[in-house]
């Protein structure tokens, strides 16, 4: 078969190639068991959650009387009196937040896509909220969402769900290469409690494994075309 008609047939099937290599998969996901991931993709290993220095409270568990308020363990962070921050920048600041890094393991790509998880007040009181942002490859910090309020008493989660498939730098992150997620605790400071926490549940994040297809694909037509090329100088 000449060249070109091969060159005809591969461009054809990495067009047919391209629905079938943008499945979207669950990358991580943090149910709360302990600080570390309950489970990750091959493509990905994850980080436990971490606390910056000045959040006073990171811990897993089932909080309030009566063997608890939800039906399983969910993540408590909180903040001392001395570490109040009314805003999400002001808390990322004065380092106070949870962190959660993602390292990709496969040979090929990965592209982040969606970041969700259940949140709520870590008590009674209102003015409690958070911050979210990613820091990528590169190290530079994205707010994903700033001074988000918390409106429902603990006991109730809100769900939360957000877009990663629009920042470019999540895109396509290399073999070795990280993205750390970090989440803000925001605080009216006109309460008083020793500490001031909020609550989170089933943190997940989804993206796309990048197919070595494509890759493969690409070598394959770039060594054709050196062939049709010194077929045409001969």
């Amino acid at each position: 078969m000449k060249p070109i008609k091969i060159l005809g047939i591969l461009a054809a099937a990495s067009c047919g190639l391209a629905p079938f290599g943008q499945a979207q998969i669950i990358l991580a996901e943090y149910n709360m068991d302990s600080l570390a991931a309950s489970a990750s993709d091959v493509s990905v290993s994850a980080g436990d959650l971490t606390a910056a220095d000045n959040l006073a409270v990171l811990s897993t568990g089932n909080p309030g009387p009566d063997g608890g308020v939800y039906d399983d363990d969910i993540l408590q962070a909180g903040v001392g009196t001395d570490h109040v921050y009314n805003t999400s920048a002001a808390a990322f600041e004065n380092l106070a937040y949870f962190s959660y890094t993602l390292t990709v393991d496969s040979v090929d790509p990965v592209s982040f896509e969606n970041i969700s998880f259940q949140a709520t007040r870590g008590g009674d009181n209102p003015g409690r909220g958070f911050g979210l942002r990613v820091i990528d490859p590169l190290g530079t910090a994205i707010d994903i969402a700033e001074d988000v309020p918390l409106t429902t008493p603990r006991g109730t989660f809100s769900d939360f769900d957000y877009d990663l498939s629009s920042i470019a730098s999540l895109q396509n992150v290399a073999s070795g290469e990280s993205i750390t997620f970090q989440m803000a605790v925001v605080m009216n400071s006109s309460f008083g409690s020793a500490t001031r926490s909020i609550d989170v549940d089933n943190i997940q994040v989804t993206g796309i494994p990048e197919p070595s297809a494509y890759a493969a694909l690409a070598g394959l037509l770039g060594l054709l075309i050196v062939a049709r090329r010194r077929l045409r100088a001969a």
